[in-house]
């Protein structure tokens, strides 16, 4: 947002969010693959591709070591969850 004139939105700077998305990228490849927060990766294939406005967003495939695959719903429990917040412990949710 430092980079924008007084004025500008984040589609007027294509140099900008490209430069940001391809380094939030590489933190997301280094988190999921290398450090391997969701289990031991044994392929994966990514595309970006970009929105009508302009805007990039990743479509990722990943195949898990058969250690790492999710199987049970236990399993699916560990890795995806959700948490309702609290609205009085949270004012600007409501």
């Amino acid at each position: 947002m430092e980079e924008l004139l007084p004025g500008q939105t984040p589609q007027d700077r294509p140099d900008v969010v490209v430069r940001v998305y391809r380094a939030k990228l590489f933190d997301l490849h280094d988190f999921l693959i290398k450090k391997g927060h969701l289990g031991k990766v044994a392929a994966w294939a990514h595309v970006t591709e970009f929105q009508q406005r302009g805007l990039p967003h990743e479509h990722f495939l990943l195949v898990m070591e058969p250690g790492s695959k999710v199987r049970t719903p236990d399993d699916y429990d560990k890795v995806i969850f959700a948490e309702l917040l609290d609205p009085k412990k949270v004012p600007s949710i409501e």
